[in-house]
């Protein structure tokens, strides 16, 4: 996906989901990317670990441009499988 700001980003943060062929949720998935200058296109790939075999795609994003710092420890991917 691709992101921009008018004014710039310390750092972005796209939220999403994850289906399978089926349409059921297999998990949310938070990717984190770094910092932006005003106006800078940033290409942000979203990596499920679903495997291949669940033709999982992803859905549902948003996308969130932080201007504070950015809590420290935070991992850059966080995936949360869905309970089945």
């Amino acid at each position: 996906m691709q992101v921009a700001s008018e004014a710039g980003c310390l750092w972005w943060e796209v939220n999403s989901k994850v289906i399978g062929v089926d349409k059921r949720v297999l998990g949310a998935l938070t990717t984190l990317a770094w910092t932006t200058a005003a106006r800078e296109e940033k290409t942000i790939l979203l990596i499920s670990p679903e495997l291949l075999d669940t033709q999982g795609r992803v859905t549902g994003v948003s996308v969130i441009c932080h201007r504070e710092a950015k809590p420290a420890g935070t991992p850059a991917v966080t995936y949360k499988k869905a309970e089945q």
